[in-house]
């Protein structure tokens, strides 16, 4: 999604937390959110416009310490919450497993990490796209588009 911005940069927290074992803890938490925002500060600091970060945010406390890192450094925070259904989520993440989650461990992170929605952001632009029947094409073009300003973000319900 990236490449669609014309000076830009991709961060995945998940490939800078590689734990083992992993441990869905406070522990994991402080050290994805350390690393993460270092790497984004970087490319921030080396000029790049945007920077699009994937996997940092599991519930309004990481929304709140993200947005309060970054606070002060000119930055407009875009958060997107993708949804879908959890058999939608665990086959997706099953086919790109490559071997690595296992249904029991799917099943796990199911009990330790709550559905955070609906979070709410002070400064910035939080909102759910739901993605349990679009492909990843059409979800990172509702993405540019509301980035851009190009689609308004639907109204929140009532």
């Amino acid at each position: 999604m990236h490449n669609n911005f014309e000076s830009s940069a991709c961060v995945s927290a998940d490939a800078l937390t590689e734990l083992r074992p992993l441990t869905l803890d406070d522990k994991l938490l402080r050290v994805r959110l350390r690393n993460t925002l270092d790497v984004i500060r970087n490319f921030l600091d080396e000029g790049f416009e945007n920077v699009v970060c994937d996997g940092l945010i599991w519930s309004q406390k990481e929304l709140n310490a993200v947005a309060g890192a970054l606070a002060g450094e000119h930055v407009q925070l875009f958060v997107f919450w993708l949804q879908a259904s959890k058999v939608v989520r665990f086959r997706r993440m099953l086919d790109s497993a490559g071997g690595g989650d296992t249904m029991e461990f799917l099943q796990h992170v199911e009990t330790q990490i709550a559905d955070p929605w609906p979070m709410t952001l002070t400064a910035g632009h939080v909102e759910m796209v739901e993605t349990s029947y679009i492909d990843v094409q059409q979800t990172a073009k509702i993405i540019i588009e509301r980035v851009t300003g190009l689609t308004p973000a639907p109204a929140p319900p009532a």
